[in-house]
């Protein structure tokens, strides 16, 4: 997929969930829920 999208011209970042904390089980500084919130808003979609 990221090779398809990738030859359309977008630009790809993926996100690997290991590490990310299950909902009210982390501070919300943790690192993996700060990566995920700073791609969130730097994309335009989510596949």
């Amino acid at each position: 997929m990221q090779r398809l999208l990738e030859a359309f011209g977008t630009e790809v970042k993926i996100f690997y969930v290991n590490g990310l904390p299950l909902p009210n089980d982390a501070p919300d500084d943790h690192s993996k829920v700060c990566e995920l919130r700073e791609l969130m808003l730097w994309s335009e979609d989510q596949i």
